[in-house]
């Protein structure tokens, strides 16, 4: 795909989110991102990114995928969230079993989705299931799922040998009121009997741990992508919102702090074009600045709406929200810190 392509792309995504999703943000965050709203979405080929011809998919390389994800999340975290999903860990353990094209097909027109069992995440200091699979039959239940009402639920079993199943249809779920990504959801889901696939009967945990551990510039384009809706409010609001008889950003700390911080998104997006050049210990110390970015950049937006950025109106409040509970499922500090020394040394360090 040449630049002109790929540019024309992420305009047809800026496009659509601004017309379909944008407006229903505040709708999103309240009730979940809908049926409707996937099948928008999917219709427009936004959803099977990765997934091959066959599956329905648009088979486009890394760095496309990655701008697109990052753009998504600009409007909507929790879509951009689930869409990783979808492509990075549903399609890849979905596409090598029977009957899993059909319902890679079904993902990638919106028709289902498929939500994951966090059970390698930062979660896993606390219990996170007893999830057990016997003769065949599921039964137990998992705490932590991100999307739990998802027809396909992909998860681990909590026994040895590990097996990875992934439900045929949606089971009882239990939704908590999440701090963050609540269009997307997370809650608690109960297997018992639940009709299933068998993805792998061993070294579940392991793969899945694999998975994860290949998710860092897929979480720093969706950090980014937060980063830089959340200063773009800030940016718009600051042309408009007048005090003591001066636009917002006529005040030098106003306008001198959100020009630095947009320019600092874009240094750092510029690297998702090419991501083949990232090595192990770079996607980990990408991501890890990526997150902290994000943060810090929605903090920055919050302060520039002042009182006002706690309200859903306008749509600011979730971004920071986001962007903690992105840190929370997906990086862990000190685990972080220790990989990437020990890439940097190629040897066992840090650990006193």
């Amino acid at each position: 795909m040449s630049d002109e392509e790929r540019s024309m792309l992420i305009s047809a995504v800026d496009e659509f989110f601004s017309k379909t999703v944008e407006p229903a943000n505040v709708i999103i965050e309240k009730d979940g991102i809908s049926d409707e709203m996937m099948g928008k979405i999917g219709s427009q080929g936004f959803i099977g990114l990765l997934f091959s011809e066959e599956s329905g998919g648009s088979n486009l390389i890394p760095a496309t995928y990655l701008l697109m994800l990052q753009e998504f999340a600009r409007f909507s975290p929790s879509i951009a969230l689930l869409i990783a999903i979808q492509n990075r860990i549903a399609y890849p353990l979905l596409s090598g079993v029977d009957g899993g094209q059909d319902v890679l097909k079904a993902i990638a027109s919106g028709k289902k989705t498929a939500g994951i069992a966090l059970s390698v995440s930062s979660m896993n200091r606390e219990a996170v299931g007893n999830l057990s699979l016997e003769k065949g039959i599921l039964s137990g239940s998992k705490s932590y799922v991100l999307s739990p009402s998802s027809e396909c639920i992909i998860a681990s079993t909590d026994e040895k040998p590990t097996a990875m199943i992934a439900t045929r249809a949606s089971v009882p779920v239990k939704r908590y009121h999440a701090l963050g990504f609540r269009g997307l959801g997370i809650g608690s889901a109960t297997f018992d009997k639940a009709e299933h696939m068998i993805l792998m009967r061993e070294n579940g945990d392991q793969k899945m741990q694999q998975i994860f551990d290949m998710l860092d510039l897929d979480v720093a384009a969706i950090a980014l992508g937060m980063a830089k809706g959340s200063m773009h409010k800030a940016l718009d609001y600051s042309k408009v919102r007048s005090t003591f008889g001066h636009i917002l950003k006529d005040y030098s700390p106003v306008a001198f702090s959100i020009s630095s911080m947009l320019e600092e998104i874009d240094l750092l997006s510029a690297k998702l074009n090419d991501p083949n050049d990232f090595s192990i210990a770079g996607r980990k110390h990408f991501k890890v600045r990526a997150m902290e970015l994000a943060v810090r950049a929605s903090r920055q937006s919050i302060q520039v709406h002042g009182g006002y950025g706690y309200l859903e109106d306008f749509g600011v409040e979730k971004f920071y929200r986001d962007s903690t509970s992105l840190q929370t499922i997906f990086g862990d500090g000190y685990k972080d810190s220790m990989e990437l020394a020990d890439q940097v040394y190629g040897d066992k360090s840090g650990f006193l």
